[in-house]
């Protein structure tokens, strides 16, 4: 188990919600690269893109994670931090909060896959509650049009999941005014 707990050029943070995990990429500096709104007060997230941040601002008072999960299959910090910069720079495509979200974008810098555990375990809990495939498919179709219902919906089925990696071995808690490297 890794015991280090300051965040380093290169490291996946992940800002825990009520409901979800926000995550992005520390690129050092007590700066986060991650998808957002330029406005954090704009909750529309078909206006979403790549941008870079202040770890204050990333965190929006939430307590903020380092993720180390799965360390031995990543890329190194410094080629994360690199491809964070250059989606930074060159875009990544339009935010979908099924298929392009926060968690897709930091999983493809640190793992060069673009997935995210939170909307497999909803598409899962989905699944199970009898939704079937054509649900899927429709809530995934809608994903840029309705997020914030989608997100509801997602929070409603599977609150228990998205708790499930704080506290782990491979998540630390951090504080964003000691804890991180330059």
């Amino acid at each position: 188990m890794n015991t280090r707990t300051k965040a380093r050029r290169g490291d996946v943070l992940f800002a825990q919600d009520t409901f979800y995990k926000h995550y992005g990429v520390y690129v050092g500096n007590r700066e986060v690269i991650h998808y957002r709104t330029e406005d954090c007060n704009d909750n529309n997230t078909s206006n979403s893109k790549i941008i870079q941040t202040s770890i204050e601002e990333f965190s929006q008072i939430r307590e903020v994670y380092i993720d180390r999960s799965n360390e031995d299959i990543r890329n190194s910090y410094e080629e994360t931090a690199h491809i964070a910069e250059l989606l930074l720079d060159t875009g990544r495509g339009e935010y979908n909060l099924f298929s392009n979200n926060c968690e897709h974008f930091a999983n493809f810098c640190k793992y060069g896959h673009n997935v995210s555990e939170q909307i497999e375990e909803v598409r899962g809990n989905l699944l199970m509650q009898g939704g079937g495939n054509v649900l899927v498919k429709v809530l995934m179709g809608f994903g840029g049009l309705i997020p914030t219902v989608l997100t509801n919906i997602a929070a409603t089925i599977g609150k228990q999941v998205f708790d499930n990696s704080v506290g782990k071995d491979d998540c630390f808690k951090i504080d964003i005014y000691d804890d991180l490297e330059d």
